[in-house]
C-alpha cells in the first residue's frame, strides 16, 4: 500500500523541490524584419556605391562562406542585440552590409572624393523636397495670375468695344447736329419767305376797294362804341352822386396807318399752291 502523506507536507515538499529552469525560446526573425534588412541592404548599398548583382551574371566570391554566412552573422548579431535600441541595430546592420560586400566596378566608394555621405544626401533630399513644395506654390500662383490675366483681357476687350461704340455715337451726334443746323437755316429762310408773303398780301388788300371800305366801316363802328362807353360811365357816376367831371374833349382820332395785320380772307387755292415751301425729306437715322 502506498504511504499516506498529509496534504500540508506534500505542499511543503513541492515548495522545497527546486523547479527545473525554463528554456527561453529564442525569437525567430519575422519575415517583415528580414524584408526590412534587405531594404536596408539595398539602400545602404546604393548610398555606399554598391548594387546587388544583376541576373544573368556570375555572383562574385565573397569572404567567409558567401551570402549565407553573412545572413547568419547578421541574424546572430540581431539576436544578441535584442536588448539594445533600434539605432544600434541599424548601425550594426549598416556596418555588416558595407563590410561584406565588394563594390562593383565603376561605383564610388567611401574613400573617393566624389562620394556623398548619407548626412549630406539627406540634407539634399530635404532641400529638394522644400524646393518642390516651393515650385508647387509658384505653380498655383502662376495659375491664379493666368486667371486674373484672362479676366483683364476680357475687360480690355469690353472697354475697346465701348470705345468703338462711343466714337460711333459721337460721329452720329455730329451728323445729327449738322442736320439740325441745316434744318434751322432752312426754317429761317421759310420765316423770311412768310414775312415777304404777308407784306405782299397786305399790299394787295390795300389796293382792293371792297376791303378798304370794310376797314373804314369797322373804324367808324369802333368810334361809336367808344362814345357809348363814355355815356354809360357818366350815367353811373350821376346815379352814385359823385361830382361830375367834365371830360376833356378828345381830339378826333387820326386815321391809323395800315400796318396792323387785318383779318386775312381765305387765300385762293392757286396762290396757296405757289406759296407752299419745299418739303425736305427726312434723313434716315443710323441704327446699330
Amino acid at each position: 500500500m502506498p504511504k499516506f502523506t498529509p496534504k500540508a507536507k506534500k505542499e511543503q515538499k513541492e515548495k522545497q523541490a527546486p523547479k527545473p529552469p525554463e528554456k527561453k525560446e529564442e525569437p525567430k526573425p519575422a519575415d517583415e524584419e528580414l524584408e526590412k534588412l534587405r531594404e536596408l541592404e539595398r539602400k545602404f548599398g546604393k548610398a555606399g556605391g554598391r548594387e546587388p548583382p544583376k541576373e544573368g551574371k556570375k555572383e562574385e566570391k565573397q569572404p567567409w562562406g558567401g551570402q549565407e554566412k553573412v545572413w547568419e552573422k547578421i541574424e546572430g548579431s540581431k539576436r544578441g542585440e535584442q536588448g539594445k535600441t533600434s539605432d544600434s541595430r541599424e548601425r550594426i546592420i549598416r556596418h555588416e552590409a558595407t563590410r561584406h560586400y565588394r563594390p562593383p566596378e565603376g561605383m564610388i566608394g567611401r574613400g573617393e572624393p566624389e562620394y556623398i555621405p548619407p548626412e549630406k544626401l539627406e540634407k539634399c533630399k530635404r532641400e529638394l523636397a522644400m524646393t518642390e513644395a516651393r515650385l508647387r506654390t509658384l505653380e498655383r500662383e502662376e495659375h491664379d495670375i493666368n486667371k486674373r490675366l484672362e479676366y483683364l483681357r476680357k475687360e480690355h476687350s469690353a472697354m475697346e468695344m465701348a470705345i468703338k461704340e462711343k466714337t460711333y455715337l459721337e460721329r452720329e451726334i455730329a451728323e445729327l447736329r449738322e442736320d439740325r443746323d441745316r434744318i434751322k437755316s432752312k426754317l429761317d429762310e421759310l420765316k423770311e419767305m412768310e414775312g415777304e408773303l404777308e407784306k405782299k398780301t397786305w399790299e394787295e388788300l390795300k389796293r382792293s376797294p371792297a376791303i378798304g371800305a370794310k376797314i373804314s366801316a369797322l373804324e367808324r363802328r369802333i368810334h361809336e362804341l367808344e362814345g357809348q362807353i363814355i355815356e354809360l360811365n357818366e350815367q353811373r357816376l350821376k346815379a352814385a352822386g359823385a361830382p361830375m367831371e367834365t371830360p376833356e374833349p378828345k381830339p378826333a382820332p387820326k386815321p391809323r396807318p395800315k400796318v396792323e395785320k387785318p383779318v386775312t380772307p381765305a387765300p385762293q387755292p392757286k396762290q396757296e399752291e405757289k406759296k407752299k415751301p419745299p418739303t425736305k425729306k427726312k434723313k434716315p437715322r443710323l441704327t446699330f
